[in-house]
């Protein structure tokens, strides 16, 4: 199996994404910029080993649009592996990923493993498991490894309305595991760290003011439903409250979560 890292970046000068992010295998970068272009190169790991690099500059934007541009054209990836430009990969993670796959060679198309996160409370699973509705809401795409192949056979890809740079807030990540769980695709966590993020500097996070309730309210909806999506706001309400507690009301906040949940856009 061939495993094939999914960088998604901006406004990169050079190539030393892929140095920095210690990527050990192939890899697919896209880079949105201010120019369009397509770079195809061989580059050499610490290790001395050499592997294949497309470097894609993009005007287009948005996060879930650059991560379905990197999907398509990982061409000779089995297994895809969601990388940002924040973080740096374990030494060993294209070992660890490979051996989950091989070891489920016949029962697993998503896998999740653990990643050291200082955005994160709380611990990862320390056993393998399943990925339930719990798992999958506590994981975000760069814990994400998938077979290709069974993605585009289900016609599963990131929604493009939500994500950074869409001006939506987040959620994407989930409902990216959300609509694989749904079209019976087999899931599973491993208790194994592949990555680290460096940083923690979200482009649409900035305090949960009322923006980030609208954008929470509308994100429900679309990524639970109906019925699960207002229950989540409910609980968000009660969830959220030391986030909010000096900014407004558990009421207003409720209405502004309400208010999005019936916004179109």
């Amino acid at each position: 199996m061939k495993l094939v890292v999914l960088i998604s970046c901006m406004h990169e000068k050079d190539h030393s994404i892929i140095e920095r992010t210690n990527v050990q295998t192939d890899v697919v970068v896209v880079n949105q910029c201010d120019i369009v272009s397509e770079d195809r190169f061989f580059f050499v790991d610490k290790n001395g080993k050499e592997h294949k690099a497309l470097f894609l500059n993009t005007m287009e934007r948005g996060l879930s649009r650059s991560r379905n541009m990197a999907i398509k054209h990982a061409a000779d990836a089995d297994i895809c592996l969601i990388c940002d430009d924040d973080e740096r990969l374990e030494d060993n993670y294209e070992h660890i990923i490979l051996k989950a796959y091989d070891k489920n060679r016949n029962s697993l198309d998503v896998a999740s493993f653990a990643f050291n996160r200082i955005d994160k409370n709380g611990s990862y699973p320390k056993v393998e498991k399943k990925m339930g509705i719990r798992r999958i809401c506590k994981t975000s795409s760069v814990e994400l490894a998938f077979r290709r192949k069974s993605i585009l056979d289900a016609g599963i890809s990131f929604d493009v309305k939500m994500g950074s740079g869409t001006g939506n807030g987040g959620g994407e990540d989930i409902k990216f595991m959300l609509d694989c769980r749904r079209k019976g695709l087999r899931m599973r966590y491993f208790p194994y760290k592949i990555g680290s993020l460096l940083s923690y500097n979200s482009q649409w996070y900035h305090g949960c003011d009322s923006k980030l309730l609208i954008d929470t309210g509308w994100a429900s909806k679309r990524v639970y439903g109906i019925c699960g999506g207002y229950l989540f706001i409910l609980y968000k309400v009660i969830r959220d409250y030391k986030d909010y507690k000096k900014e407004m009301s558990p009421f207003a906040a409720f209405c502004y979560l309400n208010k999005g949940f019936f916004l179109k856009r």
